[in-house]
């Protein structure tokens, strides 16, 4: 929960500076977190780091912007039949 809290601060400070923040935002903010590339998140290695870390962006995008489950799967490569076991958020 710390490094999403991390990641929504970051995303306050980037949308004062520009005024626009989007998903894409949150994709690089948190590969650059922990020093990936954008498409470790987006792949399809299970991983336990890339998997925690999708779980974090998908944490985050919920949050911040109040995407649909759908949307989210469609963000993370087609992934909403596996988000929607994470309604819980």
């Amino acid at each position: 929960m710390q490094i999403a809290e991390e990641v929504l601060d970051l995303l306050l400070k980037t949308k004062k500076n520009n005024n626009k923040t989007n998903y894409e935002d949150v994709l690089s903010i948190i590969a650059s977190i922990y020093n990936i590339n954008v498409s470790d998140i987006l792949g399809s290695s299970k991983e336990a780091k890339f998997v925690l870390l999708r779980h974090i962006t998908m944490y985050v995008l919920k949050k911040k912007y109040n995407l649909s489950y759908k949307i989210i799967g469609n963000i993370l490569n087609n992934r909403e039949r596996s988000y929607n076991h994470f309604k819980w958020l």
